[in-house]
């Protein structure tokens, strides 16, 4: 429902106008919007090789058991079909 509608419908059917509202002017800002960074760059000094042993270890125990279990609900599924545009 629109406004036009809404409004229309709070009348009765003898007095039914229509309205027109004009949206106030919008000053222009005074300098340009910025672009937030969505992607920061990785930190210098971090990576996985200086990771402690224990926790890469840790680590790809638990990707290993994550890929296990989607496999094991995957088994015996239908193979997913092509969607069609028609």
């Amino acid at each position: 429902m629109t406004r036009r509608q809404a409004f229309r419908g709070k009348l009765s059917p003898s007095k039914r106008v229509l309205l027109e509202v004009l949206m106030p002017a919008t000053a222009k800002p005074s300098q340009p919007a910025t672009q937030l960074t969505l992607f920061q760059p990785p930190r210098p000094g971090l990576s996985w090789e200086m990771t402690p042993l224990e926790h890469r270890q840790e680590v790809e125990r638990l990707l290993a058991r994550m890929l296990r279990e989607h496999a094991l609900r995957h088994v015996g599924a239908a193979p997913a079909r092509e969607a069609h545009d028609e």
